[in-house]
């Protein structure tokens, strides 16, 4: 039983790869001095099986009403870990130009649940789930120069000491996991 509860514990801790190449270059970002604009396309996003609209209107007015600043939250957790970690490489703005433009197509949420990020000895237990591509282009050329595919990236469900926990904080810190994965390609960790 003791042996079942560490293998538990642990698991949530390995470092399993969400993210991988498909093409291109990623260092192009391990670059001082250059600029990017970070865009969430929720254009084809299922969420826990449903397209975006039909699951967001099958759970009431709120839901729908609260979307689109749901997504300024939860997308904030990116561009603050993104900024918080690149050092050296190219910073997140708020802007109409960029040196770069990282599109995160987001094609399947699924947000987790409350009982398990709760009662669970893993950080990621209940933790938000997302799939999907991004696309980095060359703002000046409108080429694409890298394309990137996120496999089932898991996020955390709270922070340690952090209580706190709902659908849009569970996003969020996948938002978050998911700028620390693309760094951790740029910078070749």
């Amino acid at each position: 039983m003791a042996m079942l509860l560490v293998v538990i514990a642990t698991t949530g801790f390995s470092k399993t790869k969400f993210l991988s190449v498909v093409s291109g270059d990623i260092k192009v970002l391990n670059h001082s001095g250059l600029t990017a604009i970070d865009e969430f396309d929720y254009s084809k996003t299922n969420i826990e099986g449903k397209p975006a609209l039909e699951y967001l209107k099958s759970h009431g007015a709120n839901y729908l009403k609260d979307w689109p600043n749901d997504n300024v939250v939860t997308e904030k957790y990116f561009f603050d870990k993104w900024n918080d970690e690149i050092g050296n490489g190219a910073k997140l703005v708020r802007s109409e130009t960029a040196d770069y433009k990282i599109i995160i197509h987001v094609d399947f949420i699924d947000l987790g649940n409350t009982a398990a990020a709760l009662f669970t000895l893993s950080k990621t237990g209940g933790g938000c789930i997302i799939a999907g591509t991004i696309d980095i282009i060359d703002c000046k050329s409108g080429e694409t120069v890298c394309k990137l595919q996120i496999n089932d990236l898991k996020g955390n469900s709270s922070k340690f000491l952090d209580v706190s926990n709902n659908e849009n904080r569970r996003r969020g810190l996948a938002y978050e996991k998911l700028a620390k994965q693309i760094i951790e390609l740029v910078k070749n960790k």
